[in-house]
């Protein structure tokens, strides 16, 4: 059928950009592990696994495996815990293009991780399909195989073909799938990127034959595993023929790597191809390129080494049983091993599939199991707790039958739909251990125990007991305050244990008040301004959570008195003296005046003024003003006027004056200076002064009279209220000058 077209692998890039694109790709790998990853998890080797098969590390150091007996891919992360991520335990087929979680699965058998894609492939071996997870979404597709066992479409869509058992696939470094068709006694390719299905090694006929030939001519009986070198070239465990052969990445050539087709075991330090296996499978290679495979029906994992071509045994001593946990992995005993892997860190880890654990060599090459809990006895342990238990009350009692005492812990896993949790853990006390079952929710759980064994006694594991959690009830109370403002609380108390969540509406007989959530110690606080005055019948209500019931409270009479009416800030402003007062200019008038504040305290002091005084008066406040809180308030205006304030006082020329004329007329008389003329000029003077007042004129009448003058002034005092408003309030008195 031609040359094996296997694709050689891309050329690396140098090594500085790989170690910078590696570490790229790890710190998106794992923040997209984080977010994606469930919610829920238990530690790994806690719960029983059934026909653990093959095994997948991620970059990470996540570790996938198939456990083909439960119908499941689970996942171990790096903390050591599983969780489950296709699969529902139930064996059918159903469940494409939704979650992986809710499909059905039969008996799965091999795995394939592409980190660059996220995509995990699985091997759904009973269902002849090939199917894919996508990692960040959780969705599963069929990618190849109709369902139906037999063998058609190669060369076309391998979503179209028939496959017969596929029970291994590999990747090639370009994301190619390679698929063991097993019971076809083939090979097969999927291209990723046309679809297109292709068979590279096998004839279809069962059996063993073409070595040093094209790989597509040979025969194969039953292959069950697969692993490409970092070279490309493919590596198939050719099961039933006992052999280990290799199909040349370059010429398409196939050739026998390890046995010699009889089954036995032999050869340990000695060419592998001279070896004996039985019933080889789960390959693995290592970054040098050496070789590991489950040498499944001697119980051993062995090494090629791909320099000398020795083979050498790795782990397990031969006797079909389970020994030595933490012992040497060489002087173990394994059962049925059937894959292995190599962790990011070069650790082996294998498919102990009859043990029913997954296991890993150390580097100081002790073997210890890193998930499952071992084959148990049944009726060795035994559960009981009340069927039907309300929220936060219960205890549930393992009981291991033993006639010694045994050691180790009791684990308990609760299920609960398809979500299994741990529930805790307790240590076991005279072969007994006792766990609260305060802590599950209401619902119906289904609960296991399982034991790890101790040096003398095995691994137990429980028949699962199902019980009912009820809802708890509450204690509701409804309280009010003694002082102002009013407030209502609500107190929302467990009779069990835990804290209610949920809300409180508050009610005045049937008219909702308010509906609010409680806060963390289960209480609810408002503040009702809405009562108006009148009898009130107060009830709280609570909503209940997924833990608690509702419940209302007792109803809680309140009467709400009439408000009194409420007088405004504001003052008066009287004068408690005479209100008009007369004073001699040059002298001072003084009045009284009471201030009265009405109502709530006045925010600002009261600020006094006054205005229409003489001209050249001055007037002065005591106190200068009043400071507020004082309800009655009394303060003193005292007005000074001038000397010269009478009103109508007639003046008349001064001799000054009087002289000035008679000093302006002696130029006209300059001619007259004659005595005769001297006499005139003196007469005329005299004349002149009694005329217009040289000296003071006399007043035959007696002396001039002053007419009083009368000035309204007003008072002025202002101030703040509380609420920002100014106030203002004045007054009037008279001041008469005489």
């Amino acid at each position: 059928m031609g040359k094996l077209s296997i694709t050689t692998p891309t050329r690396l890039p140098s090594r500085p950009f790989t170690v910078a694109l590696s570490l790229v790709f790890t710190l998106v790998y794992s923040l997209i592990l984080a977010a994606s990853a469930p919610a829920q998890s238990i530690p790994a080797t806690t719960i029983p696994l059934l026909h653990p098969a093959a095994i997948v590390y991620d970059p990470l150091g996540n570790l996938y495996l198939a456990e083909s007996g439960n119908h499941r891919i689970r996942q171990v992360d790096t903390t050591g815990h599983i969780t489950t991520l296709a699969g529902t335990a139930t064996q059918g087929f159903s469940g494409d293009h939704g979650p992986a979680t809710a499909a059905q699965l039969d008996s799965p058998q091999g795995l394939a991780l592409n980190p660059i894609t996220h995509t995990l492939y699985l091997a759904d071996t009973h269902n002849q399909r090939i199917r894919a997870i996508n990692l960040l979404t959780g969705i599963i597709v069929t990618v190849a195989g109709t369902g139906t066992p037999g063998f058609s479409g190669d060369s076309a869509p391998a979503i179209a073909a028939t496959l017969n058992f596929p029970t291994a696939i590999a990747l090639d470094s370009h994301g190619n799938l390679y698929l063991a068709d097993s019971a076809n006694h083939r090979i097969r390719r999927i291209d990723t990127a046309t679809g297109i299905i292709t068979t590279i090694a096998g004839n279809g006929t069962q059996g063993f034959s073409g070595d040093q030939g094209p790989a597509t001519a040979a025969a194969l009986d039953s292959p069950s595993s697969l692993a490409f070198d970092p070279s490309g070239n493919l590596y198939l465990a050719d099961t039933h023929n006992h052999r280990i052969r290799r199909i040349d990445a370059t010429t398409g050539r196939i050739a026998t790597v390890a046995g010699n087709g009889t089954p036995g075991f032999s050869g340990d330090q000695s060419l592998a191809t001279q070896s004996t296996l039985a019933l080889p499978t789960g390959l693995a290679t290592d970054s040098s390129g050496n070789l590991y495979l489950a040498d499944s029906a001697n119980q051993r994992i062995r090494r090629i080494d791909t320099a000398s071509g020795l083979i050498t045994t790795v782990a397990g001593q031969g006797t079909q049983t389970f020994r030595g946990a933490s012992a040497s992995a060489t002087i173990a005993s394994l059962d049925t091993p059937r894959a292995t892997s190599l962790s990011p860190s070069g650790l082996l880890t294998l498919s102990d599939t009859g043990n029913q654990r997954i296991r890993q060599i150390a580097p100081d090459h002790t073997l210890a199991t890193i998930a499952g809990l071992g084959l148990t006895i049944p009726g060795a342990l035994t559960l009981a707790a009340p069927a039907v238990s309300p929220y936060g009350t219960g205890t549930l009692t393992a009981t291991l039958t033993a006639s010694t005492a045994a050691t180790g812990p009791i684990t308990v896993l609760d299920t609960t739909g398809t979500i299994t949790t741990q529930l805790g853990t307790a240590p076991l006390t005279a072969n007994t251990a006792t766990l609260s079952l305060a802590t599950l929710h209401p619902g119906t759980h289904t609960l296991v125990a399982t034991y790890p064994g101790d040096q003398s006694h095995t691994p137990a594991q429980s028949p699962a007991l199902n019980l009912t959690i009820t809802p708890a009830a509450v204690l509701a109370t409804l309280t009010t305050s003694t002082t102002q403002p009013l407030s209502l609380t609500t107190h929302i108390t467990s009779t069990t244990s835990g804290v209610p969540t949920g809300t409180i509406a508050f009610l005045d007989a049937t008219t909702p008040l308010a509906n609010i959530p409680l806060d963390p110690t289960g209480t609810a606080t408002i503040n009702p301004t809405t009562l108006l005055a009148g009898t009130h019948t107060l009830t709280a209500r609570y909503s209940g959570d997924f833990n608690f019931l509702p419940a209302t409270t007792s109803p809680l009479t309140l009467t709400i008195a009439p408000t009194a009416p409420t007088t405004p800030s504001d003052f008066t402003l009287t004068p408690t003296t005479a209100t008009t007062q007369t004073v001699l200019a040059g002298t001072a008038a003084t009045y009284t005046f009471t201030t009265l504040t009405q109502g709530p305290p006045l925010s600002s002091p009261i600020v006094l003024s006054a205005s229409g005084l003489p001209t050249a008066a001055t007037a002065s406040f005591s106190p200068a003003y009043l400071p507020p809180g004082a309800s009655t308030s009394t303060f003193t205006l005292t007005i000074t006027t001038p000397k010269n304030a009478l009103a109508g006082q007639k003046s008349h020329p001064s001799a000054l004056a009087s002289s000035l004329l008679a000093f302006l007329l002696l130029p006209l008389l300059a001619p007259l200076r004659s005595p005769r003329n001297l006499r005139a000029l003196l007469v005329l003077c005299l004349a002149a002064s009694l005329t217009l007042g040289c000296g003071n004129r006399i007043n035959t009448n007696g002396l001039a009279q002053t007419a009083p003058r009368s000035y309204p002034i007003t008072v002025s005092a202002t101030a703040t209220t509380p609420t920002g408003s100014a106030l203002q309030h004045t007054a009037t008195v008279t001041l008469i000058i005489q």
